[in-house]
């Protein structure tokens, strides 16, 4: 079974849709999506859209079954977890139900459906989070799929997030992406991530026609789908603090040297 949480277009979709297409034909492939779109695999699969399942269409459900189940407290998962900074208090209060809703569907979904292994890309929301618990919980296992952001590199990790199986791009392939990256990194075109650190930054104005783009497909999602993802609202507060930031910061931080060698460490955001 497979949890898919993003455009089909995004590469990393692609990767893993390339992946599933490869998988023994013995396998039986269920695929749950947080889209309503089924994507196109050259394989058969059973599709499913998580917020089709009857849990979320309940008025009341049993918070204190789900905290049973997931074995740890729901305001556990919910205070500590890295999206509540970026979400509007409205979205923070229907979260604990949320989280319960998820449990009910993924025990109901993993056990009707007998799956064995559970497939999903390594990521934090509280799907994953909440399908991971409940895989540990009913003893499935886990594989997950960690893809580069740089020559497509693809390492597979256990439930304890321990690496058991890489694939890496041929030696051509890194041949032709070393120059390139050793370039971005010695001359004074800084990577975009350093570009906004608090250290040293610049003014950067948006893409109009993205955010546009954003904005027009955040309002045409569902509800559910709307708690996994940060407002318009949230977008532009974080925008604007950029700005306040990039005028106070440099008055108590030295400015980076641009002519020296350093180690660029990006941080969780």
């Amino acid at each position: 079974m497979v949890l898919l949480d993003s455009p089909y277009t995004f590469p990393r979709m692609k990767a893993i849709l390339k992946i599933l297409e490869h998988l023994p034909k013995n396998y039986k492939l269920f695929i749950v999506s947080l889209e309503n779109k089924k994507p196109e695999l050259n394989r058969d699969y059973d599709f499913y859209y998580l917020y089709d399942h009857p849990a979320f269409s309940k008025s009341y459900i049993d918070l204190e079954r789900a905290e049973e189940f997931l074995n740890y407290p729901l305001n556990l998962l919910i205070d500590g977890f890295w999206l509540k900074k970026y979400q509007e208090k409205w979205k923070q209060k229907i979260y604990p139900k949320y989280v319960a809703q998820l449990a009910e569907f993924w025990e109901d979904y993993l056990v009707k459906n007998k799956i064995d292994i559970y497939f999903s890309i390594l990521e934090c929301s509280y799907p994953h989070t909440v399908a991971y618990s409940i895989c540990e919980r009913l003893n499935i296992k886990v594989i997950y799929f960690a893809i580069s952001r740089i020559g497509g590199s693809i390492m597979f990790l256990d439930n304890h997030f321990m690496p058991i199986y890489k694939i890496t791009p041929n030696k051509d392939r890194i041949e032709e992406l070393y120059p390139k990256v050793l370039e971005s990194t010695i001359n004074k075109a800084k990577p975009f991530k350093m570009s906004i650190s608090k250290i040293k930054g610049r003014f950067k104005v948006p893409n109009i026609t993205a955010s546009l783009r954003y904005f027009k497909s955040y309002f045409d999602k569902t509800f559910f789908e709307k708690l996994n993802l940060p407002s318009p609202s949230v977008i532009i507060q974080r925008y604007f603090r950029h700005i306040v930031r990039l005028g106070i910061v440099p008055l108590f931080y030295k400015k980076v040297n641009l002519h020296e060698r350093y180690f660029l460490y990006p941080l969780p955001h």
